[in-house]
């Protein structure tokens, strides 16, 4: 019978302590917790247009005149 009253009280200090532990308790200051603004997505990448091309299609370049061609966006 001693044993079992040996092992009795660490058991139930042990358990009562593992409960106290495991509650969390709020933090203080409360601080009500901010929602995070969606970020939209990113624009799908898009394939520049050709706007303007010089010559035109099937007319013959001379040699000595330049190509121009105007795209809808800047080019690196």
């Amino acid at each position: 019978m001693s044993r079992n009253r040996f092992w009795t009280l660490p058991v139930l200090i042990l358990l009562l302590l593992s409960m106290v532990l495991s509650c969390t308790l709020p933090s203080l200051p409360f601080r009500p917790r901010t929602t995070p603004t969606p970020t939209p997505p990113p624009l799908p990448a898009t394939h520049p247009l050709l706007l303007v091309r010089s010559p035109a299609r099937g007319e013959e370049t001379p040699l000595d005149r330049p190509l121009r061609l105007v795209f809808d966006q800047p080019m690196d």
